[in-house]
């Protein structure tokens, strides 16, 4: 199941062969899945600088953060791809993915 948050294309099980193209986890693409990709995604959703520096206590280059089109539905911004980036990090699905 970890490797389903790293991930950016899944293949469902429900779906045998299909792929399920979403963004992933790492919203911040600092190379660490953490609650700091959650802040980034709303300061971004919100308006907020599309770059950051990752880690504070860490600082790095800066880097990019991914679409907020986090399901990849064509819909943007969308109340749905906040539903499901927040459901993905809890574990469950994501609307675009059956």
């Amino acid at each position: 199941m970890q490797t389903a948050f790293i991930a950016c294309l899944l293949v469902s099980p429900a779906t045998a062969g299909e792929v399920c193209e979403h963004g992933d986890l790492d919203f911040n693409n600092d190379g660490i899945v953490s609650l700091l990709d959650v802040e980034d995604f709303f300061r971004v959703s919100s308006g907020g600088d599309p770059c950051s520096r990752g880690n504070p206590e860490e600082p790095v280059e800066p880097v990019c953060c991914d679409s907020l089109d986090f399901n990849r539905d064509g819909v943007f911004p969308s109340d749905q791809d906040a539903i499901d980036f927040l459901s993905l990090w809890a574990g469950g699905p994501i609307s675009t993915c059956p």
